[in-house]
């Protein structure tokens, strides 16, 4: 018999302590990581063990946040504006540009997810949130009220 070739996973997720508990999974068994939630004080643990590590770390956070990680970047303009159109947040935690949790957390924690290993879905979520970074830097260059008046 032949082997079996590497197969990419996709799960779907439901549940905001299950959607965390994946995300802490993909960050702690991860060597780069990339984090994007909201929810950043609960991987503090995570971040602080990961540093540690010598691992490179960077925390893009919807607002001013007590996490103890090097590389922080306030995207509160961009979370603000997302969550007041879409009602929900997008939450992202990206492991070794190899898996990725992608979740988005409704009223009340309501909250469904994925985990992928699919390097074109990993793929995606980076360039997610390379795009947010701009946008944060886009706003604070024009000024939030030009922003939000952009046709």
């Amino acid at each position: 018999m032949q082997p079996l070739a590497d197969i990419d996973l996709t799960w779907n997720l439901a549940g905001y302590q299950i959607v965390i508990d994946k995300m802490v999974a993909v960050f702690e068994n991860a060597k780069n990581k990339s984090i994007w939630p909201q929810e950043a004080s609960l991987f503090s643990g995570a971040l602080v063990r990961a540093e540690k590590r010598n691992v490179k770390v960077v925390a893009g956070v919807f607002g001013e946040c007590n996490i103890e990680c090097q590389n922080t970047v306030n995207l509160e303009s961009c979370g603000t504006s997302s969550q007041n159109r879409l009602g929900k947040r997008l939450s992202v935690v990206i492991g070794d540009e190899k898996e990725v949790v992608i979740s988005e957390i409704g009223p009340h924690d309501e909250t469904v997810g994925v985990l992928s290993t699919t390097p074109s879905i990993t793929l995606i979520a980076k360039e997610y949130i390379k795009h947010d970074i701009w946008g944060s830097y886009l706003i604070e260059a024009l000024g939030e009220q030009k922003f939000i008046n952009i046709p």
